[in-house]
């Protein structure tokens, strides 16, 4: 599930930085870097800072939880989280001053969100870390669950993210001998389950404010005067239909007369039965749905019925040209002809049309 790219250093007093990838929920993994390094938190800070300036102003927000001591006064652990990378900064065992860190926190661009921050406004002003209190957004005012009116974090991220959530808190049980449990936070270094817990509570804080926002978002824009959903291709063909039903036996003539003045010239006269309109229609839906930027001219000539007869004028036939004949084998032999002429008895008149 994770893997820890440097050693555990024992003893409260070392320098300790690890970093871990651990399984949020289903196949979302979030990279944890835990540490009391205040050059540590400087480098993740920065890292932080150069993704905000490039989000927009409105999804400039971050996430932010802590935990305490065993007196619940104190500041131990704080976890700073940004997408799915997660800071665990172990406070209280953190010998070096971090200016970066307040910085960040008082920087009025920034959004930091929690859930229940009504202690934890008391314990940042405390350890001298306080948050604009118009920049520190509790997931708790915005949010409610019918039933709940104050989820706490594990009943939102069931409801918003993943149902395992629910048994978050049970599942984080007391164990003196491991130091596991809400009563060893001061520890150094943190036991797995302490740590796992607080990357996971830190990326909930992000997570959940996220998912409220982005459905936020969508619902306006939809709601916007100004927005227009995108056609349906399909609708817009039957739209087209629709038209053509309308004109009907106007679409057929016109489709015979350009066919009469490919064939004879001019226009051919009106048609005679056939399948009427409808072979234009279904040729039409059918191009439209297989192959819509060229309908091939050929379907859609198959489902108009020719007309009945090819002559435009039964009175005065169209003239047809007589071939001449051609001379015979024995003449060519003796020379009387050439190739190609005709025979002196075979010559006839041309035809002319009956008066």
């Amino acid at each position: 599930m994770a893997s820890a790219s440097s050693s555990v250093v024992a003893g409260d007093e070392k320098s300790t930085t690890e970093k871990y990838r651990i399984l949020a929920h289903g196949r979302t993994y979030i990279d944890v870097v835990y540490t009391n390094e205040a050059a540590t938190v400087d480098r993740i800070l920065r890292m932080y800072e150069g993704w905000l300036d490039e989000d927009e102003d409105r999804f400039k927000f971050v996430g932010l939880d802590l935990e305490y001591d065993s007196s619940g006064y104190k500041l131990a652990v704080m976890q700073i989280a940004m997408r799915e990378h997660v800071l665990v900064f172990h406070y209280i065992r953190c010998k070096d001053h971090c200016p970066r860190l307040l910085t960040f926190l008082k920087d009025k661009q920034y959004t930091f969100t929690s859930v229940d921050k009504r202690n934890d406004t008391k314990v940042l002003r405390a350890a001298g870390l306080p948050v604009p209190e118009e920049r520190h957004i509790d997931i708790q005012d915005i949010f409610k669950i019918k039933g709940q009116p104050q989820a706490g974090m594990a009943d939102l991220a069931a409801k918003l993210i993943d149902p395992k959530f629910a048994n978050m808190k049970k599942e984080f049980k007391y164990n003196r001998r491991r130091k596991e449990g809400h009563d060893f936070w001061e520890c150094k270094p943190l036991s797995w389950m302490n740590l796992e817990y607080a990357a996971i509570d830190g990326y909930l804080s992000y997570e959940i404010y996220n998912k409220i926002y982005t459905v936020n978002e969508g619902q306006a824009h939809l709601q916007r005067s100004d927005h227009i959903c995108p056609r349906n291709p399909t609708m817009e063909i039957f739209s087209e239909l629709d038209e053509i039903n309308a004109q009907g036996p106007i679409f057929a003539r016109s489709f015979q007369k350009t066919e009469g003045e490919r064939k004879w010239g001019h226009e051919a006269p009106p048609q005679q039965g056939g399948p009427g309109v409808w072979g234009p229609r279904v040729a039409l839906v059918c191009g439209a749905l297989v192959w819509p930027p060229a309908l091939p001219f050929r379907l859609l000539k198959a489902f108009v019925a020719k007309p009945q007869t090819k002559s435009h004028d039964t009175e005065n036939p169209p003239r047809r040209r007589r071939r001449r004949p051609i001379s015979g084998i024995s003449e060519i032999a003796s020379g009387t002809c050439r190739r190609g002429e005709s025979s002196p008895e075979d010559s006839s008149p041309p035809w002319s049309p009956p008066e």
